[in-house]
């Protein structure tokens, strides 16, 4: 039916608006560090102190006043410390990803691919070109950000329930007030309408319907209809 063409253009758009207000915030906005993050972004070659000098390794000295910094290397400094360090006792906490991503310019890569991914995908949807590629891509970013900031640190705690449910109280707030589930669930949101979107394509009024006008989807419209 019709009815089942046009729906997809409602889930394109709140995914399209969603991806390109986040991708655009990471990469033209900008946020303070100082300290220990600004030391491990100038590791990376990101930043520099103040008066210029050049180290072998940066200490979180190095950086007493804040430094402002593109809003994309708060990802760099997720992956660059998801995995922990050692104990006291000598033991690590379970590393979320190979320890090779952890280090050298990776975590700034990964972090520019991340943002990218939401900027290009969420265009991509907007405008229904590679709807089902940019969907899935889009969701995998959502899985990975899942992973990286709710799901794996709480299993890295030892703090589940089922395992890998984070073990909050259902309806518990942080110390700023908001609700300790608000951002899986967004997460789990966005990840379920990229999946979504992936399986039924970009609808009736897409760039990919245009190129390829004897597509499945559009032969599966006119026999419903």
């Amino acid at each position: 039916m019709a009815g089942s063409s046009i729906a997809p253009l409602f889930l394109r758009a709140a995914l399209a608006v969603t991806f390109l207000w986040a991708g655009f915030g990471k990469i033209l906005e900008t946020m303070p560090v100082k300290g220990q993050a600004a030391a491990t972004l100038a590791g990376m070659g990101i930043i520099a102190p103040q008066d210029g000098s050049i180290k072998a390794a940066y200490e979180e000295s190095d950086f007493p006043e804040e430094v402002r910094v593109r809003r994309v290397h708060g990802i760099t400094l997720k992956v660059a410390s998801v995995n922990g360090s050692a104990s006291g006792d000598g033991g690590a906490p379970m590393p979320l990803v190979p320890a090779a991503v952890t280090q050298g310019s990776w975590p700034s890569r990964l972090a520019w691919a991340c943002a990218i991914t939401e900027v290009v995908g969420g265009l991509f949807v907007l405008v229904g070109l590679l709807t089902r590629l940019a969907g899935f891509s889009l969701a995998c970013t959502m899985l990975a950000a899942m992973w990286l900031t709710q799901i794996g640190p709480a299993m890295q705690a030892g703090r589940t329930v089922l395992g890998f449910i984070p073990d909050h109280p259902p309806y518990a707030t942080d110390a700023a007030g908001s609700p300790m589930f608000a951002m899986l669930l967004w997460q789990f949101s966005l990840l379920c309408a990229g999946l979504s979107l992936t399986f039924s394509g970009p609808g009736l009024l897409s760039f990919d319907r245009a190129l390829f006008p004897g597509g499945k989807g559009k032969r599966q419209d006119e026999d419903e209809d």
